[in-house]
């Protein structure tokens, strides 16, 4: 791919340059279409999302970009036509703060999309975030859960409302490692209520062994490809249910009782990491 001109990259901060494109999100037993994430686009500068956000890492300007993408993917979600009940996915990266989400978001159901990779450079800032967000009736998606790296065992404390299983990458492990991953998430989820979302999907047959490993929504190129609002007709299936019953915080702290929280990571039970967590979070360490 050629490199961007450099003028042109220049722009990509220029909130009018942001063209945001919305993928569906599709309820899998329903076949109807919930809600959709949104992704940032420059159309009129020809700058890849890749070539844009390399360039503000480069500048040390990602917050920047990230805030002007959410708000751009609220402005232009708000002023389509669709069901009050629509779920607004929108990508929040580890450094850039929540403060342009959290504004108002009109009718629409936002919820952030974030990666459980922040948990090994910030914890105390990504649970900062959640709680505001949580806050502001924003709902949680979390993706880059893994099994190996001890992010499943922090389920309990963050709880989201959505949990994002990556095909490409689920395929990519052997059967053991896969098996391990998806019965951690499926335990979750059928204890808390919580809402398991599989992401790239491509083919019938995809989107039918996500539905056996228990993800109830789907996103991928066999449901449709990013464009613009409304993503496709009919639109207009339930709400992703957010976990808002009862204290957050006590929540978490609870969640620190329970003994299988962290089966999936027993060697690191007392590792800086989780000592950090549970000083963030306001509870003793056991």
């Amino acid at each position: 791919m050629a490199d961007a001109d450099p003028r042109a990259l220049d722009a990509i901060f220029v909130p009018a340059q942001i063209a945001p494109a919305y993928q569906p999100v599709v309820d899998l037993t329903a076949g109807q279409v919930i809600g959709a994430e949104a992704l940032a686009r420059w159309p009129r500068l020809a700058v890849t999302p890749d070539q844009a956000f390399a360039y503000a890492r480069a500048r040390r300007r990602s917050a920047d970009l990230d805030a002007l993408c959410q708000r751009a993917a609220l402005h232009s979600a708000a002023g389509a036509t669709v069901p009050d009940s629509f779920d607004l996915f929108v990508n929040v990266a580890p450094d850039a703060g929540v403060d342009a989400l959290v504004a108002t978001s009109g009718s629409l159901q936002v919820v952030a999309d974030l990666s459980a990779r922040a948990l090994d450079t910030d914890p105390e800032g990504f649970l900062a975030d959640v709680a505001q967000l949580r806050s502001r009736g924003v709902g949680i998606s979390l993706g880059h859960v893994d099994a190996s790296d001890g992010t499943l065992a922090f389920l309990p404390f963050l709880a989201p409302d959505v949990v994002r299983i990556n095909l490409a990458a689920l395929l990519r492990r052997n059967g053991h490692q896969a098996g391990k991953l998806l019965d951690a998430v499926a335990s979750y989820a059928s204890r808390t209520g919580a809402t398991v979302l599989a992401e790239g999907i491509e083919t019938e047959s995809q989107a039918t062994a996500a539905t056996r490993f228990g993800a109830t929504l789907g996103q991928g190129w066999w449901f449709g490809h990013p464009g613009p609002l409304p993503v496709a007709v009919g639109t207009g299936g339930s709400s992703v249910p957010l976990l808002v019953g009862g204290d957050h915080a006590d929540r978490q702290r609870r969640a620190l009782a329970e003994r299988d929280a962290w089966a999936p990571l027993p060697e690191r039970a007392g590792s800086t990491l989780t000592e950090r967590l549970i000083a963030a979070m306001g509870a003793p360490a056991a």
